[in-house]
């Protein structure tokens, strides 16, 4: 009888220290949920809402972008998961981009990623003294995190675009009581689209449930094979890196040659080859495909380091076909 007693006691001490301060319990067990779910009990959206100083649409325009690299601080009691997560979106943002982030010095505006209710981010540069980014149960993907920082870095939501109704049809109808704000869509007087077209693949798109109340869909693409594509969570898509290039005037696209040294690190022990008297050089286009991999590495080398490079670059380049950046070795 002690001893149940003593389970019933310790049971109720862990919950109390596992709700938060509305009384939600909080368990971090890296469910795959969506934004919409994992906001579900705390937020309408994952936009906070600030005073609009620029034209706005699926992206900004204008004053509220940032200056690059974006000054950032990762909360101390952010999870190490989402760290890793955070820093690995950053290298994407960096290969795909002209944006670089780097950790905050004393810099009034900067990115504070934590982990707080839901996930989450203002759009734009808005806030002084640090905006919050959060990161929070269930928003621990890659896609999750790109999605909140483009978010920061200016974007709006897929569907919230003027044009949108050429595209996807929205059912009201369909739509949770109290969520119908979600599903606003902006005038073309007050946002820009870059004139990149309508993305289905759109990281920054919601998906055909998205705040659903049970009775069926709430987005109905109008191109049926696009239904279950809308709010794909596996990375930023070649539309979204688009966008995000002309929204920031990038001039080239490859700021990973900043970060990546072959001098000083190893990369799948790729500085065997300059032990052949090879050195690296980063090119703007090396092709890849089934037969290749963007180290376009030559005959004689391949026999040599194959084994030491299949792992990083074939498993990760081998099933791309189009023309991208990359390095190559010299001579």
């Amino acid at each position: 009888m002690k001893g149940y007693i003593f389970l019933v006691v310790t049971l109720i001490f862990l919950l109390s220290f596992s709700r938060n301060t509305v009384g939600t319990l909080i368990v971090d067990i890296g469910d795959d949920k969506s934004i919409e779910e994992a906001n579900k009990d705390f937020l309408q959206d994952d936009i906070l809402k600030a005073p609009p100083t620029t034209q706005r649409s699926a992206t900004t325009d204008g004053g509220d972008l940032w200056t690059s690299p974006v000054p950032y601080i990762l909360d101390k009691d952010l999870e190490m998961n989402a760290k890793g997560l955070t820093l690995k979106a950053f290298d994407q943002f960096r290969l795909k981009s002209c944006i670089d982030f780097k950790p905050r010095d004393s810099e009034e505006y900067y990115i504070h990623v934590q982990k707080l209710d839901g996930c989450y981010s203002n759009v734009g540069k808005v806030m002084s003294n640090g905006q919050d980014l959060s990161i929070g149960s269930y928003c621990d993907s890659i896609s999750t995190v790109e999605h909140e920082f483009l978010h920061a870095l200016g974007f709006y939501h897929e569907q919230s675009r003027y044009d949108r109704d050429d595209y996807v049809t929205i059912v009201n109808e369909n739509i949770r009581e109290g969520d119908e704000v979600n599903f606003d869509k902006q005038s073309n007087e007050t946002i820009t689209t870059q004139g990149v077209p309508y993305d289905y693949w759109s990281v920054m798109h919601y998906g055909k449930d998205a705040f659903s109340n049970g009775n069926g869909s709430t987005i109905i693409t109008k191109d049926p094979k696009f239904q279950d594509v809308i709010g794909q969570r596996l990375e930023v898509s070649p539309k979204d890196a688009l966008e995000l290039n002309l929204l920031y005037k990038c001039k080239s696209t490859i700021a990973f040659q900043m970060t990546c040294s072959f001098p000083d690190e190893t990369m799948c022990q790729m500085t065997s080859c300059s032990q052949s008297g090879l050195g690296w050089e980063m090119v703007t286009n090396v092709t890849g495909g089934p037969m290749s991999d963007h180290t376009n590495l030559p005959v004689a080398v391949v026999n040599k380091v194959k084994m030491q490079v299949t792992s990083c670059m074939l498993a990760r380049h081998q099933v791309r076909r189009e023309t991208r950046p990359g390095w190559r070795p010299t001579g």
